[in-house]
C-alpha cells in the first residue's frame, strides 16, 4: 500500500497588527483561489499571478480570510484531516498531521485553537473518546485505551512537556527487527512521560499542561511566537478478542497467553505536530536569544526541507542514490516515519494574506508543493508475536494441504474425522463466547470504576469553583485563562519572597517590579445584608452614573440592558485586595493604580507587576445570571480579555497625556464641524420644502408672471438639489474620516496600554543592573509627502544619561529589547553582577550611532503657484509637537529658457511680505502662466538654526518635491553646532504651469515637506563651544521619479549668504 502525503493550505485572516496596517500602511490581500483547492498569489511588484493564472493545486484549500466566500472554520479543517486520521487509526495505521508556515501565519491556531474554537488536536482528542464510548460495529468486543505523551524540540534539544524533570532525552532510529537491517527503522524517544487518560477532560488537562510549559517568545511577526517544535502523540490501542485458531495454538502449548495478548494488541501512534514558524531575521527583528532560537528553528526546518526535497526526487525517480538526511536534525528523526516512512501523513500549510509577506507565502507554497510529491508506504502496526502467530497459522495451513494431498483415508474415516472436527469447533466457539462475555464483564466493571472516579473528580472541581479565584489573561487564546490562583478563605499573599510561613497561603511571583510582599487578597464570608451594604457603599453611585451615561447615549441593538449588565452583585464571599507599600506603580484594578484597600467584584481586571488577571467569583456569577433569568433576558457576560484590560489601563494613564488632550480637542472640533454641517443640511432641506410649497402655489396660477416665477423656482430647486448632494457627500466623507481617526486613536490607546507597564519594567531593570538608562513613551506623527496625510503611532524614546543620547524604538524593537533585558536581569539576579563584556547583539542597552529624525518643516507652496519667490524661516516640529529650531529656505519659480538657465536674483527687503516683485517682473511672470508653458522651480535650503544640543551633529535634510517622488537629500554639514549651513540648491522642472501644477500642489497639501536629520552628540561634547558647521553647496542625492524632472543646476557658483538670511 502506498500513498501521497495529503497537503492542505489554510489562509488566515489579518491579525491585529496587519488589520491596523491595512488602514494606515496600504497592506492588502494578495491570495486568490481560481478553482476549488487551487491557490495563486499576486506579486505586489509586478501585479502578476504567481506561479500562473491557474495557481498551485492541493488536496484542500481552506479560505479563512473573510466571509466573502465559503469560510473554513476549525470544524471544516478537522473534518478534512482529523477524521481521516481517526479512520486510519481504527485500521491500525499510524498517522501524522503537521502544521507548517511562517511565524504568525496561524499554525498553532489551526492545531490548537482555544476553548471556543478548538483546533485539530482538541477535536481529535474529543472524537477519539466518542469512538471509545461508541465503537463501530466491526469493533464489537474490542477493548480500547488511550495514552498520551508530549514533547518539544527547543534549540535542537528534546524536552518532556509533561514532566518537571530536566532529564536528557535521546532520539534514536532503530531497526524494527535488530537481526534484519532491511526491516526498516523506527523512532525511539526515551525516557519520556507517558500518561494514561480515560476521558476528554483528562486528555485536555494534559494538553493544557504541555501548552503552558511550551517555549514562546515575542517577535515582530507574532507577540506570542512558538519558539519550539512540539509533538503531541496519542497512543490509541485496540485489543481484539482471540480467534479460535489462536486459542487452539494456546491449548497445544505452541503459544503463551502473554504472547497471545501481545498479538491481539494493536497500537496506533497519532502524532500531531506544531512546527515553530519559519522566519527571516529582518522580518522578525530577532536579536540575542530570540536570534539564536530563530537560527535553531531555521536549521531544523532547512533540514526538513532537504528531507522533503530528496524524498520528492525519489518519488519522481531522480537522485535515487542520494541518502535522505533524517539524522541531521532531531525534528527529522522524529518525523522519519511520517515522511517517506510507514505512517500516513497530512500537512497543513498556513499562509498569510498580506502583500508584505509575499516572499514568505511563496516559500511556504513551494515547500507544500514539494511535500505533495512524497510517497509513503503505510503499513499496519504488527507486533513480533502477531507476526509469529501468523507464521504458525501459515505453517498449519501448509501441513493440512500436504496431508490432504497424501490421502489414504476411507470415506467412513473421513466422515468421522469431519464430525470430530465439527464438535471440536463447536466447543471452541462456546469457549470463545464465554471468554468474550468474561472480557465484556471486566470491561464494564472497569468502566464503572472510571465513571465513579470521574464523578468524584467532578464533585471536587465543583466544590473548588465555589471559591473565588484569579485567572490569567493572555494575548494568545491558547494560553488565556489557563492558570488559576484560588483565593481560599483567609489571606493569600502575593510576592517574590520565598520565605513565607509554611502554613500561609501564598503565590510566588517573579519579575523585577515584584516586591517581596507585593499585595494580599483577603477572603472572608459575610451575610447577605453586609454584602448589600458594601455594594451600596462602594459601587452604587458609580454604577448609577454609568447607567445614566449609557441610557443617554442610546441602547445598542442586541446589547444587554444597562441596569442588568452594569449592576454586578457582590456575593457573600467578600475578597479585598490589600496593597503593600511601594507597589503603586505595579498594581492596578480596572486600569487605576491601587493605593488603598479595594473590594473586588466579578470580572474586575487586575494587573500585578505587568501580568494581567481577572477576578472570578462563581457564586456572584450565579447571582448575576439569575438576575438576567428573572428579567427574561438572555445572559450576556461582559467582554473580558487581555486587550480589554490593556485599553482600559491606557485610558486611565492617558488622561493627562498630550495625546489625550489633543485627541479630545480634535474629536470635539470634528463633532462641532459635523453638527454644523448637519445643521446646514437640515436648513437647506427646510428651504427646499419651502420652495416646493411655493411651486405648488404657483401651479394654481396661469399668468405670464407666474410662469416666469415657476421657471426661476425650478432653477433654484436644481441648484439647491445639486448643492445639497455635494454637501451630503462632504458630510459622509467627514463622518468616514472622523470614524477612521477615532479608530486610530483607539489603536494608539491600545499600543500605549501595552507599552506603559513594559516601560516601567524596563526602567526598573535598568536601575537594578546599574544602567543610567530611561525609556519614555511618545506619540510620533508621520506625514505623507507634502504633509497632507498624517499617521500617528507610539514610539519608545530610550535616553542614555551616560552619553546623553536619545534613540527612538518602535514597539516591535522595544518588545525584543525588553525580552533581552529580562534575560540580562536573570543573569544579574543569579550571579549578582553583569558579565564584564556583553556582545553588542546581546546588549539591550546598546544602539549604534545613527542619524535621527530631529523634526519636520512644512513650507507653504501657495505663493509659488502664483509664480512669486519666497524666502523665510519655517519652524521644525518634532514628533511630540515641540519646536526644534528653524529651517531657512528659498523657493524661486522662473523660466529657465527665458533666463538662459540662470536663476533670477531678488532683494528680500521685507521678509514677512510675499509680494516682493516689481510690476514689470510680475507682468513677465503673468505671461508665463499661459497653459503649456515650461516653468522651473529653484529650491534652496540655506541653513538650519537653533538645533537641539542632543542631535546637532552631521545635520542634513531630506525633502519630497511631490507625493510621487521618493526624496532628495542634501549634503551633510560635517561637525557639530546649533547652526548648520547647508547651502543646498536644486532646480526642478514642471512640465506645465496650467491646471496640472495647481492640482499637484493640491495633491501634496500645498506644502513642501522637509525632514531635518542629525546625529547624536556625546554628553561631554555638548558643553564644548558651539561652532557653525557648513556643508558643500549643491551636494546631496535624489531618488525616484515623479511629475518633476530632476535637472542639474546651471548656477555655477554659490551665492554668498546675505545678512538678512542669517538673521532669520
Amino acid at each position: 500500500m502506498s500513498g501521497s502525503v495529503k497537503v492542505c493550505i489554510r489562509l488566515r485572516p489579518f491579525n491585529r497588527r496587519l488589520e491596523r496596517e491595512s488602514l494606515t500602511s496600504g497592506v492588502y490581500n494578495i491570495i486568490d483561489s481560481p478553482s476549488p483547492n487551487a491557490v495563486r498569489v499576486k506579486n505586489p511588484d509586478s501585479g502578476k499571478w504567481t506561479p500562473n493564472e491557474k495557481g498551485y493545486a492541493f488536496d484542500y484549500f481552506f479560505w479563512s480570510f473573510d466571509k466573502s466566500r465559503p469560510f473554513a472554520d476549525q470544524q471544516t479543517v478537522f473534518d478534512a484531516v482529523g477524521r481521516d486520521m481517526l479512520d486510519q487509526a481504527l485500521k491500525n495505521f499510524s498517522y501524522t498531521i503537521f502544521a507548517y508556515g511562517q511565524t504568525g501565519s496561524g499554525k498553532s491556531w489551526s492545531m490548537t485553537g482555544n476553548d471556543e474554537y478548538p483546533g485539530v488536536i482538541p477535536l481529535v482528542c474529543r472524537e477519539i473518546f466518542n469512538i471509545v464510548a461508541n465503537p463501530p460495529e466491526d469493533k464489537a468486543g474490542y477493548k480500547m485505551s488511550v495514552k498520551v505523551k508530549y514533547l518539544e524540540i527547543y534549540n535542537e534539544k528534546v524536552k518532556d512537556l509533561l514532566s518537571d524533570d530536566d532529564k536528557p532525552i535521546e532520539v534514536k532510529l532503530q531497526y524494527r527487527d535488530p537481526s534484519n537491517p532491511k526491516s526498516g527503522t523506527k523512532v525511539v524517544v526515551e525516557p519520556l512521560t507517558i500518561c494514561d487518560v480515560h476521558n476528554y477532560d483528562e486528555i485536555k488537562s494534559k494538553l493544557d499542561e504541555g501548552l503552558t510549559n511550551r517555549t514562546v517568545g515575542a517577535t515582530k511577526c507574532n507577540l506570542e511566537s512558538s519558539r519550539s517544535h512540539s509533538v503531541f502523540t496519542i497512543i490509541f490501542t485496540q485489543v481484539r478478542p482471540p480467534t479460535p485458531e489462536e486459542q487452539q495454538l494456546i491449548e497445544s502449548g505452541r503459544l503463551t497467553k502473554e504472547a497471545l495478548l501481545e498479538a491481539c494488541t494493536m497500537p496506533s501512534f497519532l502524532n500531531l505536530v506544531d512546527l515553530a514558524g519559519s522566519e527571516r531575521q529582518k522580518a522578525t527583528g530577532a536579536k540575542g536569544a530570540r536570534l539564536k532560537e530563530g537560527c535553531a528553528i531555521n536549521k531544523s526546518l532547512s533540514t526538513l526541507g532537504r528531507v522533503i526535497s530528496t524524498l520528492a526526487d525519489h518519488a519522481m525517480g531522480k537522485n535515487l542514490k542520494m541518502r535522505v538526511p533524517y539524522r541531521e536534525s532531531e525534528l527529522t528523526k522524529i518525523l522519519s516515519d511520517s515522511l517517506g516512512g510507514t505512517a500516513m501523513t497530512s500537512m497543513i500549510a498556513a499562509i498569510s494574506p498580506a502583500n508584505i509577506n509575499f516572499d514568505e507565502t511563496m516559500s511556504t507554497l513551494r515547500y507544500a508543493n514539494n511535500v505533495k510529491k512524497i510517497k509513503n508506504k503505510p503499513v499496519r502496526n504488527i507486533s513480533p508475536e502477531q507476526q509469529k502467530i501468523s507464521d504458525l497459522q501459515d505453517e498449519v495451513r501448509l501441513l493440512r494441504e500436504k496431508l490432504a494431498q497424501v490421502g489414504g483415508l476411507s470415506d467412513e474415516e473421513l466422515a468421522a474425522k469431519r464430525e470430530r472436527e465439527k464438535k471440536e469447533k463447536e466447543a471452541m466457539e462456546a469457549k470463545y463466547k464465554e471468554m468474550i462475555e468474561e472480557q465484556k464483564k471486566q470491561f464494564e466493571e472497569e468502566l464503572k470504576k472510571q465513571r465513579e472516579l470521574a464523578s468524584q473528580t467532578t464533585v471536587v472541581r465543583k466544590k473548588e469553583e465555589k471559591e473565588p479565584y484569579l485567572t490569567n489573561l493572555s494575548k494568545d487564546d491558547m494560553f488565556n485563562m489557563k492558570v488559576r490562583n484560588k483565593l481560599l478563605e483567609g489571606e493569600v499573599k502575593f510576592g517574590s519572597n520565598p520565605d513565607f510561613d509554611a502554613d500561609e497561603f501564598c503565590v510566588h511571583l517573579q519579575g523585577v517590579s515584584v516586591l517581596p510582599h507585593h499585595c494580599s487578597f483577603v477572603h472572608r464570608i459575610a451575610d447577605e445584608a453586609e454584602a448589600e451594604a458594601l455594594y451600596k457603599e462602594h459601587f452604587e453611585e458609580s454604577d448609577s452614573n454609568r447607567i445614566a451615561e449609557l441610557e443617554e447615549e442610546g441602547s445598542i441593538e442586541g446589547a444587554a440592558p444597562p441596569e442588568l449588565s452594569i449592576r454586578v452583585p457582590l456575593s457573600t464571599h467578600i475578597v479585598e485586595l490589600v496593597p503593600k507599600e511601594g507597589c503603586e506603580s505595579a498594581l492596578y484594578v480596572n486600569g487605576a493604580s491601587v493605593t488603598k484597600n479595594v473590594i473586588l467584584r466579578l470580572y474586575d481586571r487586575i494587573i500585578i507587576a505587568g501580568t494581567y488577571h481577572t477576578f472570578v467569583d462563581p457564586f456572584a456569577r450565579k447571582l448575576h445570571m439569575q438576575r438576567f433569568e428573572d428579567a427574561g433576558v438572555e445572559f450576556q457576560p461582559p467582554e473580558v480579555d487581555y486587550y480589554v484590560a490593556e485599553r482600559e489601563f491606557a485610558r486611565h494613564n492617558m488622561k493627562e497625556s498630550k495625546l489625550s488632550v489633543a485627541a479630545a480637542k480634535e474629536m470635539e472640533e470634528t463633532k462641532k464641524r459635523l453638527e454644523e454641517m448637519e445643521q446646514e443640511v437640515a436648513n437647506r432641506k427646510k428651504q427646499e420644502e419651502e420652495l416646493q410649497k411655493e411651486r405648488e402655489k404657483l401651479q394654481k396660477m396661469s399668468t405670464e408672471k407666474a410662469e416666469k416665477m415657476k421657471k426661476e423656482l425650478e432653477k433654484k430647486e436644481k441648484e439647491m438639489a445639486k448643492r445639497n448632494e455635494e454637501l451630503q457627500q462632504q458630510l459622509e466623507k467627514e463622518r468616514e474620516a472622523a470614524g477612521k481617526r477615532a479608530k486610530e486613536i483607539s489603536l494608539l490607546e491600545e499600543d500605549l496600554g501595552r507599552a506603559l507597564p513594559q516601560v516601567n519594567e524596563a526602567n526598573m531593570i535598568a536601575s537594578c543592573v546599574g544602567k543610567e538608562f530611561e525609556i519614555r513613551p511618545e506619540i510620533r506623527t508621520e506625514y505623507s509627502a507634502g504633509g497632507k496625510d498624517k499617521r500617528s503611532d507610539v514610539v519608545l524614546v530610550a535616553h542614555d544619561s551616560e552619553t546623553g543620547r536619545d534613540v527612538q524604538w518602535d514597539q516591535d524593537t522595544f518588545s525584543q529589547r525588553l525580552a533581552m533585558m529580562r534575560e540580562l536581569y536573570m543573569t544579574w539576579q543569579k550571579d549578582g553582577s553583569l558579565p564584564e563584556s556583553i556582545p553588542k547583539d546581546d546588549d539591550p542597552f546598546y544602539d549604534p550611532v545613527e542619524p535621527q529624525l530631529i523634526g519636520r518643516a512644512q513650507v507653504i507652496l501657495s505663493f509659488v503657484s502664483s509664480m512669486l519667490p519666497y524666502r523665510g524661516q519655517t519652524p521644525i516640529i518634532t514628533s511630540n509637537a515641540d519646536t526644534a529650531g528653524g529651517l531657512q529656505v528659498e523657493l524661486i519659480p522662473f523660466n529657465a529658457k527665458a533666463t538662459k538657465g540662470k536663476v533670477p536674483t531678488y532683494t528680500f527687503d521685507d521678509m514677512e511680505s510675499l509680494d516682493v516683485m516689481t510690476d514689470d517682473e510680475l507682468d513677465a511672470y503673468q505671461e508665463w502662466l499661459e497653459p503649456g508653458t515650461r516653468v522651473d522651480v529653484c529650491i534652496r535650503i540655506k541653513s538650519v538654526v537653533d538645533l537641539p544640543e542632543m542631535t546637532c551633529k552631521d545635520v542634513f535634510c531630506r525633502y519630497y518635491p511631490t507625493s510621487d517622488f521618493d526624496y532628495v537629500e542634501t549634503a551633510h554639514a560635517v561637525g557639530q553646532g546649533r547652526r548648520a549651513v547647508l547651502n543646498h540648491e536644486r532646480i526642478f522642472t514642471v512640465p506645465s504651469i496650467s491646471e496640472e501644477l495647481s492640482q499637484s500642489f493640491q495633491e501634496t497639501g500645498g506644502a513642501l515637506l522637509v525632514e531635518v536629520w542629525g546625529s547624536p552628540v556625546s554628553k561631554d561634547a555638548q558643553v564644548e563651544k558651539k561652532v557653525e558647521v557648513k556643508g558643500n553647496p549643491g551636494e546631496g542625492k535624489g531618488t525616484g521619479t515623479g511629475k518633476f524632472d530632476l535637472e542639474k543646476s546651471n548656477n555655477g557658483e554659490e551665492e554668498e549668504e546675505e545678512d538678512g538670511c542669517a538673521a532669520m
